[in-house]
Order: structure tokens, then sequence, then C-alpha cells
């Protein structure tokens, strides 16, 4: 298998981690890295709960960096910043590693009703600005449209016999 950097993109609560999950039943050898794995269990009732939120996430860019050398991995993340992943991206291609975006297309209402309207709000212009950054920076772009879980089976299992020529 050739290795790839895959980087999770979409609003908060749109799928991502669901549909990697998925993804992965197919890619077995796939490392997932999720700045949440670092999160304090109390980490809402804690009095900056962002300190912590970007403290794991720059904690995992560093793992799956430290992870490249020798495998494929998985950033789940949000993915909307896609200048804050450069370092990542340029040592993927340094590594030989193809490097692929995921975005999640769920719609803004499913995704702020179920993690809060403006933090959702929050990301739709950075979305915007981020699209056209993945398509010049990675090799390729894929676009999960929400749907059923039987269909993100699917949908991956297509995707991962492409991942993996």
């Amino acid at each position: 298998m050739k290795r790839m950097l895959i980087i999770m993109a979409g609003y908060p609560k749109s799928g991502k981690s669901t549909f990697l999950d998925i993804l992965k039943k197919s890619i077995p050898q796939l490392i997932i890295v999720r700045p949440s794995d670092w999160y304090p269990p109390d980490l809402d009732s804690m009095p900056n709960p962002m300190e912590y939120k970007l403290a794991s996430w720059e904690y995992a860019v560093e793992k799956a960096q430290d992870l490249l050398m020798a495998n494929s991995v998985a950033l789940d993340t949000c993915g909307a910043s896609p200048n804050s992943l450069g370092v990542l991206i340029e040592s993927a291609k340094m590594h030989k590693h193809k490097v692929y975006v995921i975005f999640i297309d769920t719609p803004f209402k499913i995704c702020a009703d179920r993690g809060g309207h403006d933090i959702v709000a929050g990301y739709t212009k950075k979305f915007i600005a981020a699209i056209p950054e993945y398509k010049s920076r990675c090799d390729r772009m894929y676009v999960v449209k929400y749907d059923t879980i039987q269909n993100w089976e699917i949908v991956a299992k297509k995707m991962a016999g492409e991942l993996c020529i």
C-alpha cells in the first residue's frame, strides 16, 4: 500500500470521525490521530476549555508528523485551516506520501443542531477559503455527502480501493 496522509475536513459534528472509523475498516493499517484523544475527561467543566483543545490539536499535528515517517496517517480534525497544516502537508510530501482531504459535506443546520449554531457558524468562512487551498496543495480532495451509515460504508469501501492503489 502506498503511504498517505488523510486530512478530515468538515463542520464540527458533521460525521468526520464516524466516516473515518468506517474507512479504517477497509484500511486497517491507517493510523488515526484525533486531538480529542488528549482532552481531559472534565474538559467541559474547566475554566478555559479552548486552551486544552488548542494544545491537544497542536500535539495531534506533531504526533501525526512523527508517525508519517513510516505510516499512513489520518488526522481527524475540522480541517478549517490548511495553512496551519502546511508543515504537516510538506512533511508528508517529503516522505513521498500522497495527501488527501476528505470533506464531509453535512448541511449546516444538522451540524448546528448537534454542536451549537455559533460554533458551527464560525467555520463557514474558513471553509470557503480552505477548499481552494487544499485543492492546490493536496493530491486529491474527496467530498462525501451527508448520508446514511450504510451508504457511507459503500462510499468508504470504494474510496479505500482508490486510495490504496
